[in-house]
């Protein structure tokens, strides 16, 4: 619930930033599978979006959920471009042109 949550806000902060003229790049995150349901909702097709790395590091099933996640984003929102923060695994950049911002 608490991801659902989230991801509503994520929205609703774009829209209204949207309305005030400002340009939005949406953030997509995601979990499992379970969280795909909701999770690309109201994120514009064919447009730029933005993740974050953060948190998967070399955790074999963080990777895989983060690696899952993304071939599925790339399936439905179909972006031109993702920027991340943060590296993406090797096996996703076959799949979209990917520009990465280095963490701290």
């Amino acid at each position: 619930m608490l991801q659902l949550w989230n991801t509503y806000r994520n929205r609703w902060c774009g829209r209204f930033w949207q309305e005030k003229g400002f340009t939005v790049i949406p953030t997509i995150s995601w979990s499992t599978a379970e969280s795909y349901a909701f999770c690309f909702l109201g994120v514009p097709r064919r447009t730029v979006v933005a993740v974050g790395t953060v948190g998967i590091g070399q955790e074999p099933l963080a990777r895989q959920l983060f690696i899952d996640g993304f071939r599925q984003m790339v399936e439905r929102v179909e972006p031109t471009a993702v920027l991340s923060y943060g590296s993406v695994p090797a096996i996703c950049h076959a799949l979209v042109e990917i520009v990465t911002y280095p963490t701290r």
